[in-house]
């Protein structure tokens, strides 16, 4: 009978060769893809849609990394979360639409006061940072804060203060407290005194409210809105609600 001898080595050794061009193949090919993608798949155009306060120019300059980069290898969620955090939005969607398009459709956090700064206003969110700065606010029916000096102002950010920043902290505190009357109240203003921070704060009808931040009871700010109503029904007419006392005590002019 014949004896049959395997070549074993040759045939490794041709193994070996299939196995190294398959792996070329397949690198040129993925250099391949790549190099198409970043010659068709670049960022072209980035669609902002949802926002009123602040320019859509303003957003395009935070996003102008993006153009020219290979939309395949953007993260939505991280342009979202930088947006979120370096502009007052409350909510941002980020999407991409092939072959070049990012779509961003951010909502806005709500103006709820405005306050004076140089020539012009600072619009600010409830958390105190600056969404707008606008000459003419004849549009937002928000308290004026009056009172603080502004040093130094950026949009999606808290403003610097001329004086102390608690002074500004604590206005803020008093502004969350009113959220549910804010569209009765016409001004808030603020004067640093001896011992902490002085309010006055004026409804849209007259009716003055004014306390000294170290001496309010912090039930008696909550207690404002009743105050109000009782005060309209009854036609007590305008005066001054003093919350510095342990039981709010309103003053007729």
């Amino acid at each position: 009978m014949e004896r049959i001898v395997y070549n074993l080595k040759g045939k490794k050794k041709k193994n070996n060769l299939k196995n190294l061009l398959r792996l070329m193949a397949f690198f040129c090919i993925i250099t391949l893809i790549y190099w198409v993608s970043n010659l068709y798949l670049k960022v072209e155009q980035i669609e902002i849609t949802g926002n009123h306060n602040i320019k859509t120019e303003f957003i395009e300059e935070k996003l102008s990394y993006l153009k020219d980069k290979n939309i395949l290898t953007i993260r939505p969620k991280l342009i979202e979360k930088s947006l979120i955090n370096s502009l007052p939005f409350k909510e941002v969607k980020v999407s991409l639409k092939l072959p070049n398009t990012v779509i961003v459709k951010v909502t806005e956090r709500d103006v709820k006061a405005a306050i004076p700064f140089n020539t012009d206003f600072l619009l600010l969110d409830a958390y105190g940072n600056v969404i707008k700065i606008d000459s003419d606010i004849k549009n937002y029916s928000v308290p004026i804060i009056t009172g603080i000096a502004i040093k130094q102002a950026e949009i999606g950010k808290m403003p610097i203060i001329q004086d102390e920043q608690t002074v500004y902290t604590n206005t803020l505190y008093v502004l969350n407290e009113i959220l549910p009357i804010l569209n009765q109240i016409a001004e808030i203003h603020v004067e640093k005194g001896n011992d902490g921070t002085d309010f006055y704060i004026y409804t849209i009808d007259g009716i003055k409210i004014c306390f000294n931040q170290n001496r309010l009871k912090p039930e008696n700010l909550t207690m404002i809105a009743n105050i109000l109503e009782d005060i309209r029904k009854n036609n007590r007419g305008k005066g001054e609600i003093d919350l510095n006392q342990d039981i709010p005590v309103f003053r007729p002019y």
